[in-house]
């Protein structure tokens, strides 16, 4: 048979090409049709909706008459065809970790002979990256796929899967040692797969143990699916057939990132996801935001600015400006005691960074202690009269703000027991890594109003706060660049 005319048509969507004549007789819905005399073909080629790590899987998943073989150097698996028309029928892993399958079936009307001649010389022109004569190429259409998905949606118990989800995934499934098929975004299960192997490395042996919860279901920790990450489809539970300790488990969250997933409800992190540390359940997002949200150790919600008490952490108060109305109503806080055995008050956010803060420089052998944080408008009246009698009424004026413009009433701001001088500057260097500045800095006086206070520092969240530090700026001055 003669195919020296022959050219290249390459399915971009698919990620293969098939080497037949320029001008097929007749392109169909499901596939191409190659008309010549006795000889008619018709060629089917579709993405598959279930996924295998590699084509050794591939084969064991297509049943006993599967066979592995090789084409123009391409691995892929032969299947028995249909046994009046089929000629050969084959499934292939593409260069995205697609599977796909090709099929030739020999039309009623051609000579058997002369139809599995022309099969035989099509299937050994399947190319699985760009055709070798890309000049000669036809390039086809790419099939109309699912709307690209929002790799950082957001589901908790405070925010419900959005409406007609489904419609923009592209759901696919791949089986597990135990026989399940488990449902997964096809992104995400070809980004598993990377990470699987990976993993086995590192000899750390690591399965799917579930993925895809349906809406109207609840997930396996009772969670009904539409607060759910598992409604999504890009949220996995590992499954360690050998079975998982801690320090397996720390391998695993260490290659996350590189293949784009999170670990979604890390340890510390329970007041922004609303979930228990649970350290086999992992998260798709996409290799960018991964490798930010671990690089800076913070949770999704944090990643994407949503605070479960949906403060304005940018919040100004000052001698100038009064604390916005209804602001203590919405602020949540927490108390602990301190070494003096005083009850204190913080906004919740603020003191979980508080906590970051203490341990870091505990390390370094500075302890630190809350004198003050959060101050009503009434108790802030006590203070002013009190401060008044005791050092002055000079001293209050330039130490003690008026009630309702004071920051402590934000919740955000926190007051520090410092053992000495000499610990400051130690104190100030850890502060924009946890989120905080140091509010009332030298040299900013005629800005902020206050004389300098080194043991006053305000949150204010940690990029903001690098920011902040690094250009020398009071808050006052950031607010007015933005």
């Amino acid at each position: 048979m003669d195919t020296s005319d022959w050219v290249y048509h390459r399915f971009d969507d698919l990620g293969i090409a098939l080497r037949l004549p320029e001008d097929l007789a007749e392109r169909e819905e499901n596939g191409l049709l190659f008309s010549g005399e006795n000889e008619t073909v018709r060629i089917s080629i579709a993405r598959c909706d279930v996924l295998y790590p590699d084509v050794s899987a591939l084969a064991a998943g297509l049943g006993e008459d599967a066979e592995l073989t090789e084409l123009g150097g391409v691995p892929l698996v032969q299947c028995p065809g249909e046994a009046d028309t089929g000629l050969s029928a084959y499934s292939l892993i593409g260069p995205a970790g697609d599977v796909y399958s090709l099929s030739l079936s020999r039309c009623e009307e051609a000579k058997p002979r002369r139809a599995a001649a022309v099969a035989k010389a099509i299937a050994g022109t399947i190319c699985t990256m760009d055709a070798p004569e890309a000049s000669g190429a036809v390039t086809h259409e790419s099939a109309v796929l699912p709307a690209e998905t929002d790799y950082l949606v957001l589901v908790n118990e405070r925010t419900a899967l959005p409406e007609a989800w489904a419609e923009t995934v592209d759901l696919v499934s791949t089986p597990n040692p135990l026989g399940e098929l488990i449902p997964v975004e096809r992104t995400a299960c070809k980004a598993f797969f990377a990470l699987q192997r990976a993993l086995a490395e590192d000899g750390i042996s690591v399965e799917l143990g579930g993925g895809y919860e349906n809406t109207g279901m609840a997930d396996a920790h009772g969670i009904p699916a539409d607060e759910s990450e598992h409604s999504t489809a890009l949220a996995l539970d590992l499954l360690f057939p050998d079975g998982a300790d801690e320090a397996q488990y720390e391998a695993v969250h260490r290659c996350l990132s590189d293949h784009g997933f999170i670990l979604r409800y890390p340890q510390g992190g329970e007041y922004y996801t609303g979930r228990a540390y649970e350290p086999g359940h992992i998260r798709y997002v996409g290799a960018e935001a991964a490798r930010e949200i671990a690089g800076r150790g913070i949770t999704l919600e944090e990643y994407l600015g949503r605070d479960p008490a949906s403060i304005d952490f940018l919040v100004l108060v000052n001698a100038q400006t009064a604390l916005p109305e209804g602001w203590e109503e919405q602020i949540e806080t927490v108390h602990m005691t301190n070494r003096h055995g005083e009850d204190i008050e913080v906004e919740r956010t603020a003191f979980a960074a508080y906590e970051k803060l203490a341990a870091a420089l505990a390390a370094e052998g500075v302890h630190l202690d809350i004198n003050s944080a959060y101050r009503s408008v009434a108790s802030q009246q006590e203070i002013v009269e009190s401060f008044t009698v005791k050092y002055g009424a000079d001293y209050v004026r330039s130490y003690v703000a008026v009630p309702g413009y004071s920051e402590h009433h934000t919740g955000l701001a926190i007051d520090l027991y410092l053992e000495s001088p000499d610990v400051w500057a130690k104190i100030h260097a850890k502060l924009a890594d946890c989120g905080f500045i140091l509010r009332y800095p030298q040299g900013k006086e005629a800005v902020t109003g206050y004389a300098y206070e080194p043991w006053h520092i305000r949150y204010v969240g940690v990029e903001t706060a690098r920011e902040i530090t690094a250009r020398g700026l009071a808050l006052e001055e950031y607010l007015l660049s933005l």
